[in-house]
């Protein structure tokens, strides 16, 4: 709902877009999880850099204040520098350091301390940053741990941070491998890796030789993952789109 949100607004309907900001802030609290906090910060962002609506932002800034003061408490509380383990997806229940989830929130809380220095809420905005700096000093440590560089030059991050998860040879021949290829572009989308650096250009290189994407698609085993016979989940493209527009990846772009 949250994509469908950035998207509706950068076709200025922005009046769809305030309705599932408003409903997706009331349902946070009942399920939470770090990538929902993430991801509504971003988009909540998003709205108001393509409206500026800034009424909006006065009426969110509470709900979304709980929400900083949430994971403010959770950074310090941890041991490592991260948010604290949460479910993979809502179809995999593992418990993992999540890659995507994680820096979502490092997303969402740059960008609304944007929002918020802009809007006059100048100790929001330290407090986001503050909270940003930690957890990116966490997030890069826990990066550096787990990627892996592989003999074609392209480079692996799993999902799940410090677990010592392998790559995958092909993505689509497992489930494990089909999730990933799903999930992991919203951390690639985030603009945690700086667009054609070294990490970047080792990630773009893996989707592009691990079977990440076909004719400009996103790939999955649709046999892994449901009954239908897709071989396609192009509902996550905007995410891995953002990541090409980043890295200048016109080509790929017009492909997809």
């Amino acid at each position: 709902a949250l994509d469908v949100a950035q998207v509706m607004a950068g076709y200025g309907y922005g009046d769809v877009a305030r309705q599932i900001l408003r409903f997706t802030l009331r349902q946070l609290p009942v399920r939470f999880t770090n990538w929902r906090a993430g991801e509504r910060l971003v988009a909540g962002a998003q709205y108001y850099r393509l409206t500026r609506d800034a009424a909006y932002v006065t009426e969110e800034t509470p709900g979304l204040q709980a929400v900083v003061a949430r994971l403010a408490r959770a950074l310090a509380a941890s041991p490592n520098g991260l948010l604290p383990r949460e479910r993979y997806s809502s179809d995999i229940p593992d418990e993992i350091n999540s890659f995507q989830g994680q820096t979502l929130v490092w997303q969402g809380l740059r960008a609304m301390a944007d929002v918020w220095s802009a809007t006059g809420r100048q100790e929001l905005a330290a407090r986001s940053r503050a909270i940003v700096a930690r957890l990116e000093r966490g997030l890069r440590r826990a990066v550096a741990l787990s990627e892996r560089r592989l003999p074609d030059g392209s480079l692996f991050v799993p999902a799940a941070l410090l677990d010592e998860g392998e790559p995958f040879r092909r993505l689509t021949a497992s489930r494990a491998g089909s999730y990933w290829n799903l999930v992991v572009p919203y951390a690639l989308a985030s603009g945690f890796f700086r667009p054609h650096g070294p990490q970047a250009d080792g990630l773009l290189r893996y989707l592009l030789l691990h079977g990440g994407r076909l004719a400009g698609l996103v790939r999955a085993g649709a046999f892994r993952l449901s009954a239908s016979g897709s071989g396609t989940d192009q509902v996550y493209g905007t995410n891995v789109a953002r990541f090409l527009a980043d890295n200048d990846e016109a080509d790929q772009l017009v492909l997809s």
